[in-house]
This record gives C-alpha cells, structure tokens and sequence, in this order.
C-alpha cells in the first residue's frame, strides 16, 4: 500500500512553519518500510514459542531474529529526518507495538566519549558500554533500570567472580611453584587463560597476548591449563562470567528485553549511531538474546551492513549486518551520493559559512572549509555567489545553481 507523506512531522500544523521540517522524495523508502514492518509483525504471529536460551553472540550461523533496519550514509541527506518517520509511521496506525524515543547518541555520549574512542589495539570496557547501554534504554523505553533484573543480577555476579578470580591469581603469584606469573599483569593471565580450550595442545595465538606476554614470560600451554585449573576449582560455573563478561553481561540484557516484549512487540531506534558503534559488536549480543519480538532501527554514517572493512575505524573484523540477520527481515538504506542521495528539492547556498545547508534549510556538519556540494557536480565542493551559483572553474564545476549538502 503506498503511503502518502505530509510535508509536516504528525502533531504539527502550519502555524510557525519552518523549513527545516521539510520532508519530500523518500515514497519508496517509506514503503519498504512499510512491507518490512508488516512482514516482521506475520513472522511474530506465526512464530512458536521455544526455551531455548541463547547462550552465543550473533553470526552467519547464528542470526538476529527481530527486524533490523539500517540507514547509513553520510551527514546531512536526511537519515535522522527518515528515521523519525518511520517512528511516526508505527505511532500514528495505532501498532501493538512499543516504541522506544529515539536515542541520539551524540547526546547519549557526553561526558563518556574516551570509553567510545579507546586507545589504539584496545577494546572498550564492555562493562561500561552495557552499564551506558542500559540507562539510555530504560530512558528510552521508559522503564526504571532497576526493571533489567537478569542484567542487574548477572553485574553482580560478574564482579563477584571477577574479585574471587584476582585472589586465586595473587595467591598464585606469591607461591613459589607459579613465580613465572610474577610480573604479568592480571589482564594478561586473564586474555592468555581465555584462549585455553581443555584438552587442547594448541598453543597461544592471541597475538596480543604473545606479544604482551613474551615482554615478562612466555606462558606455555601447560602453564595456562594450571591457571586454568585453580581459577575452575575455585569460582565453578561462575568462571564464565570471569572469562566472559561481554558475553554475560550481553546475554542477561538481552533476555530482559525479551521479557519486556512477551505482551507487545519493541521497536528500539537509535540514531547518530556513529558516536557509539564502537561497541556495536556488543549490541550484537544483546540484539541476538532479545529474539523476533525486539527489532532495531539504527541510524549512523558507518556501513555497519557491509561489514567491517566499510567502517572508518575498527579493530576487529565483524560481520556485516547483511551477514547475521535473515534477509525477510533486514532493510539497508544507503544514503551515500550514487544511492537514494539528497532529497529532491532545492535550496540555496550560505555564502561565506563553514557548514553547509543541507534541502532542509539546516545546517550540517563540515569540516571546517567553506564550499558546498551541488548535485550536478556529483559531490564535489564549490563555493557559492550570492544568488546560489558557483564560481567557474577550476574552483566549481558547472551546475543549476542550487545546492543539496557538504
């Protein structure tokens, strides 16, 4: 069913119009939507109940079930305007379903943007991410973060272990029979012990570790399996939350909003998702332990779809959304130029500023040089006349003398 869109977001009228509220030329994006939504809400009500726990993060063989929409693509052509539609559209045909506010996590990341942006070679601190992680979608969601109760619980567990495991290790350290732990840090014991697989000969291939390790000891395989046999004696089944917190901590919040959707169906929605998917590989977890009933809209510059290789910076290779989520319920919409671009209406240009003016008649981000990008040039930079024209070349290329975005 094609869907007509008002020039004005639901609840506003004409009265102060402002341009900025534009919203022209996405009818097929709209609609794909639309199909999606319909096709996620049949696979909800056809889908069987089962127990089973979800006990690994998601990939190839081990997919997301909720819906999964992504809008990537650079700054400006209109993704968070799209994404407050599409939360429009759920809202205003009365869905059984429960929609979250939108978390912009430009805001979601002030006063934390060093556990975002960790040092090179270094992960970021997965407790944090989830402690963050959580807040914003008990806010979102309206729900008092006290209501995580398996996340809550398994934190506790999670630090339990992790003090249980710091007293085996320094006893060990000051035994004479384990002096070679002396002088490793206990992070070091910890990501060596990780790699270990009972039984096993192979030897440590954590290059990080190998290299971290070799400065002090090199740990052999035989000396690993001691560690690992004192930290199993000691903490029992709770080892894993010692070995694993990413993995627990995802896991447990995962199964809360599972829970939290047994009567309606959630529909979460995060936009400027660049400022945080960092720990994207984390969401996974709980994405993936959450099930068909929680779906996500995500909203950033990064091609999380593609993979890690289309990302500006990452540390690990991970699988791109396209990859772990079903192809029935998985929507990509690139806004990159050669795509669906920049919106089909025109605007004019801000002569002299540092940022440009995307169709909306709103500033976007630049990168500090004057000039605009004007759609017969493809993309490509150009000052701007007065009356919206650029200069001539070299400086421009010829164009209809309107601008689109930076």
């Amino acid at each position: 069913m094609s869907r007509q869109t008002s020039n004005l977001p639901a609840g506003q009228n004409n009265e102060g119009f402002d341009l900025s509220q534009i919203f022209i030329g996405r009818q097929q994006q709209l609609d794909l939507f639309e199909i999606y939504l319909k096709r996620w809400k049949k696979l909800i009500l056809d889908f069987i109940p089962n127990e089973t726990i979800i006990t690994t993060t998601s990939s190839p063989n081990n997919k997301i079930q909720g819906l999964v929409v992504l809008l990537f693509g650079r700054g400006g052509f209109g993704k968070s305007t799209l994404l407050k539609h599409y939360r429009a559209m759920v809202l205003q045909e009365g869905e059984n379903i429960v929609t979250s506010k939108i978390v912009d996590w430009e805001f979601a990341v002030e006063g934390k943007r060093s556990l975002f942006n960790p040092p090179p070679g270094q992960q970021l601190d997965a407790a944090e991410y989830f402690k963050v992680l959580c807040g914003q979608l008990a806010i979102a969601l309206k729900r008092d973060p006290k209501e995580f109760k398996a996340y809550q619980a398994t934190v506790k567990d999670v630090e339990k272990a992790k003090k249980e495991a710091s007293n085996v290790l320094d006893s060990m350290q000051k035994d004479d029979r384990y002096g070679w732990l002396r002088g490793l840090t206990v992070e070091i014991i910890t990501s060596a012990v990780s790699t270990y697989v009972p039984g096993s000969k192979a030897v440590v291939e954590n290059k990080q570790v190998q290299d971290a390790a070799s400065a002090v000891a090199k740990l052999t395989q035989k000396q690993i399996a001691q560690i690992y046999a004192r930290l199993h004696n000691k903490l029992g089944n709770k080892l894993g939350d010692y070995l694993e917190p990413s993995l627990r901590l995802g896991l447990a919040l995962g199964s809360d909003l599972r829970d939290m959707a047994r009567n309606y169906p959630l529909l979460i929605f995060f936009d400027t998702y660049e400022e945080a998917d960092e720990g994207d590989r984390l969401l996974r977890i709980v994405m993936r332990a959450a099930g068909i009933r929680v779906g996500w809209m995500l909203a950033g510059r990064d091609n999380l779809w593609a993979g890690s290789e289309q990302r500006e910076r990452s540390i690990d290779v991970e699988y791109g959304y396209k990859e772990i989520v079903p192809p029935d319920r998985g929507l990509s919409i690139n806004f990159n130029a050669g795509d669906i671009g920049t919106f089909k209406t025109d605007s004019r240009c801000n002569p002299g500023s540092t940022t440009g003016y995307q169709d909306r008649g709103r500033p976007v981000r630049g990168n500090g040089k004057r000039g605009y990008r004007h759609r017969k040039c493809r993309g490509k930079k150009s000052n701007c006349r007065p009356d919206g024209t650029s200069l001539p070349a070299p400086y421009s290329y010829k164009h209809g003398g309107t601008c689109s975005v930076v």
